[in-house]
């Protein structure tokens, strides 16, 4: 019988996809989601943590590390990136890709799903109302097609990225840090940048002086692991 070091779980059967609630799943995110705060500088953006349940987050984190799952997960390197390897688990049409019935194909459903659509997308109304001509939040969510994109990434040495903006095609972009409390390098994150042309969302800030802002994610970094994910129109 295996133990788990995180949360104590005791065997493989404890984190099938059988006994997994992922309604609660889903619903758990929905709640974070609507409950967090927006931060305005430098951009529109949420820092959300406990995202999961610590049972459920263990069981992300051993269906990640253990090679002998159903879904016999591979990595492939991603053009132009070297360092980086990523999974699909929802294509870029709103299909989900991940095996099913399994562990990551539930998670993605759970992901994937309109409620969570639509708590993303209404938590950064006023900027998506900015972005579709003065359409109000509601409008776009009966009336643009927003398709779930979701995939498996794998960060090893070497990989870096510079500074950047995502692409146009992107309304929401959302990363879950998936990391390994005993192993991971809980020294790096995310950092986001102030335009040095100016560009922005719309929404009128506070006058800012710090340009930049390092994001320290606590149980939710990782050197080599996380999930990225958005709607893309």
């Amino acid at each position: 019988m295996k133990k788990n070091s995180a949360k104590g779980l005791s065997d493989d059967a404890d984190c099938s996809y059988e006994k997994i609630d992922f309604q609660s799943v889903k619903n758990r995110v929905v709640e974070k989601i609507e409950t967090a705060t927006v931060e305005r500088v430098p951009f529109s953006h949420v820092f959300v943590k406990g995202i999961f349940s610590e049972r459920v987050y263990a069981c992300v984190l051993r269906h990640l590390a253990n090679k002998d799952t159903e879904e016999n997960l591979t990595y492939a390197p991603m053009a132009n990136w070297p360092g980086r390897n990523s999974i699909p688990l929802i294509d870029k049409f709103g299909k989900v890709k991940a095996k099913e019935p399994s562990f990551w194909g539930h998670l993605s459903r759970a992901l994937g799903s309109d409620e969570v659509k639509s708590a993303y997308v209404r938590k950064f109304g006023a900027t998506m109302e900015r972005r579709f001509g003065g359409v109000k939040v509601e409008r776009v969510l009966q009336n643009v097609r927003l398709n779930h994109r979701l995939d498996l990434t794998r960060d090893t040495s070497g990989y870096s990225i510079p500074p950047h903006t995502d692409t146009n095609e992107k309304a929401v972009s959302i990363l879950y840090y998936l990391a390994f409390p005993e192993t991971s390098n809980t020294s790096v994150g995310t950092r986001m940048y102030a335009s040095k042309n100016k560009r922005d969302d719309g929404i009128r800030y506070p006058p800012v002086e710090v340009l930049q802002r390092r994001l320290k994610i606590s149980i939710t970094i990782l050197r080599k692991w996380r999930a990225s994910h958005s709607y893309q129109t």
